[in-house]
């Protein structure tokens, strides 16, 4: 379905504009790289806990890796993307061999946003000022932060509101394409092995991808998360910096829903210290649900009312 809609926007006569979303690892940049065989008329990434002086520096070198002939690295984001403006209009630019299209692949897009930076601004006046009146162009953004995704993507009301014209949020894999992919690396399993294997790793690529086929299922287990050298011993706090700017009361909300099977209410959750209450934890378990870690429902067994959360 994902490959699709980028033939889709490749086949168009308009310019799309396209948000890739999900949570991290569970495969997107691979996917966009994949399809388009690593070939765009230009492609950066954000830097992880960096500032905007820095990730104006990673901007800059990839426009010289394209071709982009400035020495001195742009003071906002304004000039950032007008020498991407600029780059783009160059007559040796590279197209995608098919379509003829101008592909430009922004990943990890939430971490460009820095504070106080002017990056929203920036990519907005880029896109509402040009870019939207170029036919050719397909401008594909990612990330895996989905809340910043969600927020400020998809659903503000100011600059980007109805400017994405598609959206693709890859979720995990099911159990029948976790199982091909297993079988793929060689990896023989049992059916009850299988469900289990799929409980301990979920649906995420990147996990299923390090386990060993020469170890059994807890052999693999120990290694990955126990061992102190293991791929995966700090991939639970590792995820939550990577994807919230102050993650601590997010890790409080999932520590304490893991101890009720059923899920817990808002109000019972406000009465654990480390989580609190008001506007905050709102905000928190609203980011936590877009994230895919918790769903909220109605438990109509309970004499309580209003909304349960509990962890997927």
């Amino acid at each position: 379905r994902e490959k699709d809609v980028l033939s889709k926007c490749l086949s168009s006569k308009r310019p799309e504009f396209v948000v890739v979303y999900g949570r991290r690892r569970v495969g997107k940049t691979f996917l966009i790289k994949e399809y388009f065989n690593g070939q765009f008329s230009f492609y950066a990434t954000g830097l992880s806990d960096e500032k905007t002086k820095g990730q104006l520096k990673a901007f800059h070198a990839s426009l010289q890796v394209y071709g982009c002939t400035e020495k001195k690295v742009p003071t906002d984001w304004f000039e950032a993307f007008a020498r991407l403006r600029a780059l783009l209009e160059t007559r040796d630019i590279y197209r995608d061999p098919v379509s003829n299209r101008r592909v430009v692949f922004l990943d990890e897009l939430p971490w460009m946003d820095t504070a106080r930076s002017d990056f929203r601004s920036g990519l907005e006046y880029f896109w509402n000022s040009w870019a939207s009146s170029q036919e050719d162009l397909l401008l594909i953004v990612c990330g895996s932060a989905t809340s910043w995704i969600i927020k400020h993507m998809l659903k503000e009301r100011k600059g980007f509101h109805n400017r994405v014209t598609r959206r693709i949020r890859l979720l995990p894999f099911t159990l029948k394409e976790c199982k091909e992919l297993l079988e793929n690396n060689d990896i023989v399993m049992t059916r009850a092995q299988m469900i289990e294997c799929y409980m301990v790793f979920g649906g995420i690529p990147y996990y299923l991808n390090l386990i060993d086929s020469r170890l059994s299922l807890a052999q693999n287990i120990d290694e990955l998360m126990f061992k102190p050298y293991g791929d995966l011993k700090d991939e639970y706090t590792e995820l939550f910096y990577s994807l919230f700017k102050k993650p601590e009361k997010h890790m409080a909300i999932i520590k304490t829903l893991a101890e009720a099977k059923s899920g817990k209410t808002r109000q019972e959750l406000t009465e654990v210290k480390a989580i609190g209450g008001g506007s905050v934890l709102t905000e928190n378990l609203q980011e936590l649900e877009q994230c895919g870690f918790i769903r909220r429902y109605t438990n109509y067994t309970k004499p309580l009312n209003g909304a349960y959360f509990q962890l997927v």
